[in-house]
């Protein structure tokens, strides 16, 4: 369970059968909730285990009430325990672990994180590409992508430490995770941001509409609402490759689990080394070299040393 691979544990006494039969004055059954994960699956088991103890308590009751009700006319006191046996003759012990603060915004946080990263990352990838583009022949082309990648780690520091601080005003997550949480969110947006300009390096702007269908995915293939076992086959796919899904996972085992992020972290960044690899080929081999221009500054400076 602390490593996100069960949701839901029951463990039923083996006496449990025994109890009931001799009329013991309480039984009970064991459910362990794991919270730290999907919403749709952790909101299920909830849902799964109360109307268990529901079902169970009434069955129970009923089948005390009918004992009690062939010992008519016992005395008050007898009748008083016969009552109190009624009422607890089942007990269903509920046991959370990974525990979430209750609202949206703690269960959804490792994914409004996520997302704000790579939305903004998308965005800032057609921005900077574009520049790219745009200056080509002012400098060489490993120049100019060293400057683009400079850039995009800029503003993942900046905007990193603005995401993570609005988001410690409002959920108020433990203060020693801060810095953890700020060096995940920067690696977020730098994954993102080569994961996406992929397409923006291939197809120009082109590339920015190819892009969004696969973040509407995403939004599915980030195992937020469902787990990786639930998604059909696409998602399923998608989230292998996906920055998102690595960034989520990392976040609920960083902030409400059990367990290291660090397993998630390394697949988001061998993620993120294969789209810069990708990245460097195209502009390698598929963005022709053109021709550095002279700023009329340095004509002059050689004129003078010619004529010198």
């Amino acid at each position: 369970m602390e490593h996100n691979d069960l949701a839901l544990v029951v463990h039923i006494p083996k006496t449990f059968s025994e109890n009931i039969q001799k009329g013991e004055a309480s039984s009970s059954i064991d459910f362990t909730i794991n919270e730290a994960g999907a919403t749709v699956v952790s909101s299920t088991m909830n849902s799964v285990v109360t109307e268990i103890n529901n079902q169970l308590s009434t069955q129970f009751s009923q089948q005390t009430a009918q004992g009690v009700l062939m010992n008519f006319n016992v005395p008050e006191k007898q009748a008083a325990e016969l009552a109190e046996k009624i009422e607890k003759s089942y007990v269903g012990n509920v046991v959370t672990i990974n525990e979430i603060p209750d609202g949206m915004n703690h269960n959804m946080l490792p994914m409004f994180l996520t997302m704000a990263g790579y939305v903004g990352a998308m965005i800032g990838a057609m921005q900077l590409v574009g520049a790219f583009r745009a200056s080509r022949g002012k400098a060489s082309k490993t120049r100019l992508f060293a400057y683009v990648q400079m850039a995009a780690l800029l503003i993942a520091v900046v905007s990193s430490i603005i995401a993570v601080g609005v988001a410690y005003l409002i959920d108020k997550p433990s203060g020693d995770l801060f810095f953890g949480i700020v060096g995940q969110q920067i690696l977020n947006y730098m994954v993102c941001f080569n994961f996406t300009a992929i397409l923006i390096f291939l197809f120009g702007e082109g590339g920015m509409i190819l892009n969004l269908p696969i973040l509407l995915m995403q939004t599915i293939a980030n195992g937020a609402t469902i787990t990786r076992d639930m998604m059909h086959a696409p998602y399923e796919w998608m989230s292998h490759i996906s920055p998102m899904y690595y960034s989520v996972q990392a976040y609920f085992a960083n902030l409400f689990g059990s367990i290291s992020p660090s397993p998630y972290i390394w697949s988001m960044a061998a993620v993120g080394a294969a789209a810069m690899l990708i990245n460097m080929a195209i502009v390698a081999f598929l963005h022709k070299p053109m021709p550095v221009q002279v700023s009329e500054t340095e004509v002059e400076k050689k004129a003078a040393e010619i004529t010198a």
